[in-house]
């Protein structure tokens, strides 16, 4: 299992919010930053991502959390999820999937088994989703993540 991120004492958690829906983004920054103390940096596009989660961390620090939607322009969700589980770099960083598909069996089942840590339904704002980003954002440092579906 993995542990929620923890970032070096005095800097807030880097999250990376991959979402091509303004009012998404909105409502998702609204209700991340009402749960934890973070910096949310914002790309609206697969590709977008992985050229940003691509970068050296000497050129830009590396997240400490990823929120990705599913359905994305250019590349899509599932595609950055697999990238970013090959690259290991980013082993231990969890990904939260965020859709508004509703919560078809199978499209969670290829998230887990794709390297999801959670898999939740927009908007951003029901109670699973701050369980789920309290437990990643390691607000007890020593609990360990688990599937909240």
């Amino acid at each position: 299992m993995l542990r929620g991120p923890s970032p070096p004492a005095g800097r807030p958690l880097t999250i990376l919010l991959v979402e091509d829906n303004f009012d998404h983004v909105v409502i998702t920054r609204q209700a991340v930053t009402a749960i934890v103390p973070c910096e949310i940096e914002v790309v609206s596009d697969g590709r977008q991502a992985v050229e940003r989660l691509a970068k050296s961390p000497q050129a830009q620090p590396r997240p400490d959390l990823i929120l990705l939607d599913l359905h994305l322009p250019v590349m899509n969700g599932i595609d950055v999820l697999r990238w970013v589980r090959r690259d290991p770099a980013f082993h231990g960083t969890p990904v939260i999937v965020l859709t508004a598909a509703g919560e078809d069996e199978a499209l969670i089942l290829e998230c887990y088994t794709s390297g999801a840590n959670s898999f939740l339904p927009k908007p951003a704002t029901d109670q699973r989703f701050a369980e789920a980003l309290r437990v990643l954002a390691g607000a007890s440092s020593d609990a360990e993540t688990t599937a909240i579906s």
